[in-house]
C-alpha cells in the first residue's frame, strides 16, 4: 500500500510543462523551470508534470528535466504524465533512474506510465514488436515495484531473466511510489470485454488510472466503469480517477482556436492530413478548450463532476507564462469557488 498521492482523497490540480515544446519554441528550458516554480507558489497547483517519449515525439528526455525540476521545487510533486517510453526502456535501468530523481526530490514522484503510441518509429528501433506492448507493460511495471521493495530480485519473465540482481539506491517513499496507469479504451469501438480488461490492468498493477486525449463524456464513462469495477475487484470504489487537459484562454474566441492549432500543429506534427497543414478540427476539440477564462474553467470543471480526482492542465499557446498568470488570476478563483474541495499542495 504507498502512501499519499495526488489526488487521492480530494481534488487535486496539476500544472503540465511542454517539456517538447522546447524543440519548437513554445517554451525555453529557463522558463520551464521558472513555471514549475511558480505553479507550487501559487499554492493552486500541487503538482508540476511534464511529458514523455523518445523517438514518437521527441523532447528534452523527461528523466533528468524532472531531476531539474526537483530541484526548483519543495513542495509539490513532480512526475511525468503520461510516461509514453515505458515499454521501450529498460527497467533496471529505469528503475534507478526514477529512484534518484525521488531521493533528489525528497520523495515528492509521482508516475503514470502507459503503452506509448505503438508506432513503428518508436518500436522498430528497439526492436519490440506492437502485439507486446501489454505484456511489456504488464512485466516492467511489477519488475519495478519489486526492485524497489526487495533486495534481490529473481526474474523468469518473457522478455527479462536475470538472478539476483539487486537495484540501488532505492526510493524516498516507502514501500515505493505511487503509479496511476495511463490507458483510454475507446468504448464506442472496443467490446465491453476489451474496455474491462485495458481497466482491470490499472486496477491490478497501479494506484490510480489517468484517461487522456478525449472528450469529457468518455472520460465519465471510463470513470462510472473503473470505479464498478474497482467495487468488484477490490471492494470499494476509492480507485482515483484523472485527466490530463489542454486549454487556450483568451477572450477572443478565432485568436485562441488559431493559437492552439499552431500548438498542435507543432506539437503533433506526424498526425497531420496530407496537406491540410493542421490536425482535424474534431480531434482537438475532443481534448482541448479554448476561448474565455469563464469557458475555460467551466469545462475544467466538467472533468472533475466526471469524476476526476487528480486535473493536470496543460496550456496549449505560444506564451506559456502568460497563460500561468492569467490562469491564476482569473480561472483559478472561479474553480476554487464552485469546487470547494479543491485543495493545494499535500505537504509530505
Amino acid at each position: 500500500m504507498v502512501g499519499a498521492f495526488p489526488g487521492q482523497g480530494g481534488l487535486h490540480w496539476g500544472l503540465s510543462l511542454p517539456n517538447r515544446g522546447i524543440l519548437f519554441g513554445a517554451i525555453s528550458v529557463g522558463e520551464l523551470l521558472d513555471l514549475a516554480r511558480a505553479g507550487e507558489d501559487s499554492g493552486f497547483f500541487g503538482s508540476v508534470w511534464i511529458g514523455d517519449s523518445l523517438l514518437d515525439r521527441p523532447r528534452v528526455d523527461a528523466i533528468p528535466l524532472l531531476g531539474a525540476i526537483a530541484t526548483v521545487t519543495k513542495k509539490a510533486w513532480i512526475g511525468v504524465s503520461c510516461f509514453a517510453s515505458f515499454i521501450v526502456r529498460h527497467p533496471i535501468e529505469l528503475a534507478i533512474q526514477w529512484a534518484s530523481v525521488d531521493i533528489l526530490s525528497g520523495g515528492r514522484t509521482v508516475w503514470i506510465p502507459c503503452l506509448g503510441g505503438g508506432v513503428a518509429r518508436e518500436l522498430d528501433p528497439f526492436g519490440i514488436r506492437r502485439g507486446d506492448r501489454v505484456a511489456r507493460l504488464v512485466e516492467g511495471l511489477e519488475l519495478i515495484k519489486r526492485f524497489w521493495t526487495e533486495d534481490k530480485v529473481d526474474h523468469e519473465g518473457r522478455f527479462f531473466r536475470f538472478r539476483e540482481v539487486s537495484v540501488e539506491p532505492k526510493p524516498i517513499q516507502k514501500p515505493r511510489p505511487a503509479m496511476l496507469l495511463a490507458v483510454t479504451p475507446d468504448d464506442t469501438k472496443l467490446t465491453s470485454d476489451m474496455v474491462d480488461r485495458a481497466l482491470i490492468r490499472a486496477l491490478e498493477h497501479a494506484d490510480g488510472w489517468q484517461g487522456a486525449d478525449t472528450d469529457v463524456q468518455h472520460i465519465a464513462r471510463l470513470c462510472r466503469r473503473i470505479r464498478h469495477l474497482s467495487r468488484e475487484k477490490l471492494g470499494n470504489t476509492a480507485f482515483p480517477c484523472s485527466t490530463h487537459v489542454h486549454i487556450t484562454i483568451d477572450d477572443d474566441r478565432a485568436r485562441a482556436w488559431e493559437t492552439s492549432k499552431w500548438y498542435f500543429r507543432n506539437y503533433y506534427p506526424e498526425d497531420f492530413i496530407a496537406g491540410a497543414g493542421t490536425l482535424p478540427d474534431e480531434l482537438i476539440q475532443k481534448f482541448h478548450t479554448w476561448g474565455p477564462p469563464e469557458e475555460c474553467a467551466r469545462s475544467l470543471l466538467e472533468y472533475v463532476s466526471a469524476g476526476c480526482s487528480l486535473v493536470i492542465v496543460r496550456f496549449a499557446a505560444r506564451d506559456q507564462t502568460a497563460q500561468l498568470k492569467r490562469f491564476l488570476t482569473e480561472v483559478a478563483p472561479i474553480l476554487k469557488e464552485k469546487a470547494q474541495d479543491t485543495r493545494g499542495f499535500q505537504a509530505i
